[in-house]
């Protein structure tokens, strides 16, 4: 649940504006939320399931945000690959597919020649690995080793998010990303220093945002060097909390209701949310929250959903 911080259950009228000259949230990453629970969004969801939204009207923002109980045993969290033969699908489509009661986007994609979806980095589904972690990328004619924020889970185990490569035992799981710096690649990486995870299903995407609680973000340590990743954009982020609650969040961007964030923005909503870890996913136009087969959120304004290739979904029982 929220922190102390944030101001709870009151009306609040949000009044529509355009991109405010002023930019309250940016300096240090703060941003100050006013939460308030959805309960029509909430309706035949399990009690181990809430549905916030977060407003602020200075920048402006509205957030969506659906708080998981992983203590709740009748609830199954997955990764959900698209279908067809493409390999692309919409959000919406998925969620009514499988079935999930709760779904958010996943991770990054391109197309083929075909225009078929590829997966960008780690992609497992029920204990099969269907796109392999991310292992090398080639920036200004540079090539840097790279190991992604990943959330997954191993067989028999909960959630959990993590840095990830791939390697010779496997997928294996980092405690820190590679100290890769712009025109500077890392060294090699010892792989015993690494863990073989046996991942049951994951989703690879990137960067980390929160870790140990606190906002950090090691872009270029996880190959990302482009400056258009940090600016200012629609979101979508998963998290873990220290007790066991899994948090999923969509940030509506480029409208007048709400302008999107930039990376330490995003970090700083989840952690005064209680997030201990936390990870951007696809951004954009691919941001999308389904909840009970509704679109809680406007993706870049449109009620459109666009395709994607993966996602990460709750299943409810019945």
């Amino acid at each position: 649940m929220p922190r102390t911080k944030f101001i709870l259950g009151l009306p609040f009228l949000l009044l529509a504006a355009g991109l405010a000259s002023c930019d309250p949230g940016s300096e240090g990453g703060a941003v100050p939320v006013r939460w308030d629970r959805i309960p029509d969004a909430e309706r035949g969801l399990p009690p181990s399931i809430r549905v916030w939204s977060g407003v602020n009207a200075e920048l402006p923002l509205r957030i969506y945000l659906v708080e998981v109980d992983l203590a709740d045993s009748t609830l199954t969290v997955t990764s959900q690959p698209a279908a067809g033969a493409d390999r692309r699908e919409t959000p919406g489509d998925i969620a009514r597919r499988t079935g999930a009661c709760v779904l958010i986007n996943g991770g990054y994609y391109w197309l083929d020649s075909n225009d078929r979806g590829r997966h960008i980095g780690l992609l497992a589904h029920a204990d099969s690995v269907l796109a392999s972690p991310l292992d090398r990328l080639s920036w200004q004619r540079v090539r840097y080793p790279v190991a992604r924020a990943t959330i997954g889970a191993a067989r028999g185990g909960s959630p959990e998010i993590a840095w990830v490569s791939p390697g010779g035992r496997g997928v294996l799981r980092w405690d820190r990303p590679f100290d890769n710096r712009l025109g500077r690649p890392a060294l090699p990486p010892d792989t015993a220093e690494a863990a073989v995870w046996p991942v049951r299903w994951a989703v690879q995407a990137g960067p980390m945002v929160v870790r140990d609680g606190e906002v950090s973000i090691l872009r270029e340590q996880e190959g990302f060097f482009d400056a258009y990743i940090p600016r200012i954009h629609p979101r979508s982020a998963v998290g873990l909390t220290a007790d066991r609650r899994l948090l999923l969040v969509v940030v509506d961007g480029r409208q007048p209701h709400s302008r999107g964030v930039h990376l330490e923005e995003l970090g700083a909503i989840l952690a005064d949310f209680g997030a201990e870890h936390a990870m951007n996913l696809d951004g954009g136009g691919s941001s999308a929250l389904i909840v009970n087969g509704r679109l809680l959120n406007l993706p870049s304004g449109s009620e459109t959903e666009r395709e994607v290739v993966s996602s990460i979904a709750v299943h409810c029982p019945g």
